[in-house]
Parts: C-alpha cells; sequence; structure tokens
C-alpha cells in the first residue's frame, strides 16, 4: 500500500494543475466539487431569515384578533411617546401602521446579508411579494378573522425598502460591497 509520501512521487497527468498546499481560491470555489463556501455570517443570515419568516407567517395567520389588537396597541403606545405630534391619531392606527412597517424591516435585511450574491433590489422584490401573499393567505382563510388590507402590503413595502437601505448602509460601511450576481 503507498503512502502519501509515495504519492507526491508520482507523475502528474499534464492536464492537471498542481497547487501550492496554500492556494487561495480566489472565487472561493472548492477544487473538489466546485461548489462556493458559504461563509459563518451568511449561514447565520440565513438561519435568522428562515426563523424571522416563520414567525410573520405565524403572526399573518394568528386566529385571535385581540392578542394582534393588544400588540399594536403596546406598539403605538410606545411610537407616540417618542413622536408625540402623531397623538392625535387613534392609538389603533399609530400602531398598526409602526408594526406593519417594523415588522418588514428585518425580513429584507435578513435575505441581504445572508445571500449577498442577491442583488439588493431583488430583496426588496421579495419583502413586497411576502407582504402580498400574507395579505392574500388572510383574505383566503377568512376562519382566521384577520381583515386584509391594501394598506397593510404598503406599509410592509416601506419596510422592505428601509430594510434594504440599511443592508446597503452596512455594506458600505464595512467597505464590503454587496455582490451582484455574475
Amino acid at each position: 500500500m503507498q503512502s502519501w509520501e509515495d504519492a507526491a512521487s508520482i507523475p502528474r497527468s499534464p492536464v492537471t494543475p498542481e497547487y501550492p498546499s496554500s492556494y487561495a481560491y480566489p472565487d472561493q470555489r472548492s477544487p473538489r466539487t466546485g461548489r462556493r463556501h458559504t461563509g459563518g455570517w451568511a449561514v447565520f443570515g440565513r438561519l435568522c431569515a428562515l426563523i424571522y419568516l416563520l414567525m410573520i407567517g405565524i403572526a399573518v395567520l394568528l386566529p385571535d384578533p385581540r392578542a394582534i389588537h393588544a400588540m399594536k396597541l403596546d406598539v403605538a403606545h410606545v411610537v407616540q411617546k417618542v413622536a408625540s405630534r402623531i397623538a392625535h391619531m387613534p392609538a389603533i392606527t399609530v400602531g398598526d401602521i409602526a408594526s406593519n412597517i417594523a415588522a418588514f424591516i428585518p425580513v429584507t435585511l435578513l435575505l441581504a446579508l445572508g445571500w449577498r450574491r442577491v442583488p439588493l433590489w431583488v430583496c426588496g422584490i421579495v419583502g413586497m411579494v411576502l407582504s402580498a401573499a400574507g395579505e392574500m393567505m388572510q383574505y383566503l382563510f377568512p376562519e382566521v378573522h384577520r381583515r386584509p388590507d391594501i394598506w397593510n402590503v404598503v406599509q410592509n413595502s416601506i419596510g422592505a425598502w428601509i430594510g434594504v437601505a440599511i443592508a446597503a448602509v452596512i455594506f458600505q460601511l464595512f467597505g464590503r460591497p454587496h455582490q451582484e450576481v455574475r
């Protein structure tokens, strides 16, 4: 049986390149599989995105409208304390708008951080589509006693694009611009 030291002395085929042991793959592809190595932060971002999307799905189809109403009032009271000028609006309206916008900021931020090779505008479109799908699910399943509203899609979409803007700022601050698909 040959040892590894003996294998090094075997002549190589002229078509097989010989790489130094410290060869750095310029496009991060594995020499054996051709697959890209995914960094630890990208994996973490993808996992967080998946968990957050599951939470959004549960919140969209939560069959207890009282729980949603109570959550929106809690959000409204916090927002109204911070921004006293909007105190003339009903608390439930403030909470509805603020929670709809805030809910979709992490969606696109996590998508952009988890899938850096996807253009940022695609992450924004995905956020808008997810919002529309959530409202459609509420419409298709009236037994959950939720009211679908086109304004929820608009507010969620605003949150999605805010998440894209935050991702763009993060990529610029850390000197690693978002990689476009080649």
